[in-house]
This record gives C-alpha cells, sequence and structure tokens, in this order.
C-alpha cells in the first residue's frame, strides 16, 4: 500500500466503521424485536421452535457483524499508526 491508497484508505473507514455499527444495532434491535414476539407467541400457545431457530440464526448474524466492525476498527486503527510513523519520518 502507498501513501496515497493509505490516506484513501484512512478517509473510506471511518464510512465504513459507521456502517458495521448500524448493522450491529440493527441485528440487535431485531433480536430484541423477536424476543418481544416470542413472548406473544408463548402468551397464545404458539410454537417455539420458529422462534428459537430464528434466534440462533440473529445470534450468528449479529457475531458476524460484530466481527466485520472490529476487523474495520483494527484496520483504522493500525492505519493510523502506520500513517503516525510516516508522518515522524516526514513521509505523509
Amino acid at each position: 500500500m502507498n501513501k496515497q491508497e493509505l490516506i484513501e484508505r484512512l478517509l473510506e473507514l471511518p464510512v465504513e466503521i459507521e456502517a458495521a455499527e448500524m448493522r450491529v444495532l440493527e441485528i440487535l434491535r431485531s433480536i430484541d424485536e423477536a424476543g418481544k414476539q416470542a413472548e406473544t407467541m408463548i402468551k397464545h400457545s404458539t410454537t417455539h421452535n420458529f422462534y428459537t431457530g430464528w434466534v440462533a440464526e440473529a445470534d450468528i448474524r449479529r457475531d458476524v457483524a460484530r466481527a466485520n466492525y472490529a476487523r474495520l476498527m483494527n484496520e483504522f486503527r493500525a492505519l493510523q499508526a502506520v500513517a503516525g510513523l510516516l508522518r515522524k519520518e516526514g513521509s505523509v
């Protein structure tokens, strides 16, 4: 990665990080909503299997979204560190 690519990536990452944060929040909200729906289903004696399967799938989506967010944050921090080193060298 050259200096220009580093700069471009540093400028792109905040947008990607925000999108990843929004995805995690979206999934967490859907899990919360499913919990409310499950309470209603249980009160009305409907099946519990659908909810259990949905929650397991949502948990996986949540974990993947969190991992993606963490990866982007790590990349951002690493690129910031590289930019800081280049700045100290007078290269940026």
